[in-house]
């Protein structure tokens, strides 16, 4: 057991999810800390709703990193949990236009307008933040536990300097679209960590 404890990967892939769980919560203490109680209802709900579509990468993503521990390089069952994973964003992201095109009275401050680019924009963002999910799994089936860590952990930086700008400067809007680019620039990080030689498939 203690060996278990003293093992180095282990503890990597432990520290990144403690990372990432810290990353993605930065948004609540600056949210509490700079908006309105309404404003604040108001974003709450959209995210606690919008989070839902995280089952979905928290079903597959287990799956991908056991399929390209057991089977390497040429595993293809990540590049189909992409696939998947991109169908049913797609299915989502059309649901949230919908509802934001006709949710007026939708408990987010401001006109149609700022409301619904800014929910389309948290939508995007949980989406992006799926195929995250299925790479960071990817890339820790593959051995590069550290790598993760070290990109994570660069994210979680940004995320801090993004939710805070966001809350303090644009209210519940600032801090959808923070999450969007705190999406896509983690995205991209995990991406280059992946790709940075040896290259993960």
């Amino acid at each position: 057991m203690s060996g278990l404890f003293a093992e180095r990967r282990w503890i990597d892939l432990a520290a990144a999810s403690l990372v990432a769980a810290i990353s993605g919560s930065t948004d609540r203490v600056f949210g509490l800390r700079y908006l309105t109680p309404e404003a604040w209802a108001g974003y709450y709900l959209l995210y606690e709703v919008f989070s839902k579509f995280w089952f979905v990468p928290y079903l597959l993503a287990p799956i991908v990193f056991a399929r390209r521990l057991a089977e390497g390089p040429g595993a293809r069952f990540p590049r189909e949990a992409r696939r998947l994973t991109a169908a049913a964003g797609a299915l989502f992201a059309l649901a949230v236009a919908g509802v934001a095109a006709a949710a007026t009275f939708l408990p987010v401050p401001g006109p149609p307008l700022a409301l619904g680019l800014p929910a389309l924009a948290l939508a995007a963002a949980v989406v992006t933040s799926s195929f995250t999910q299925l790479r960071v799994a990817q890339c820790q089936g593959a051995g590069a536990s550290r790598r993760v860590l070290a990109a994570m952990s660069v994210s979680a930086a940004l995320a801090a300097a993004l939710f805070y700008a966001g809350a303090r400067g644009f209210g519940a809007p600032g801090l959808m679209i923070a999450w969007l680019i705190k999406s896509a620039l983690e995205l991209a990080i995990i991406t280059l960590a992946a790709r940075w030689p040896p290259r993960v498939a």
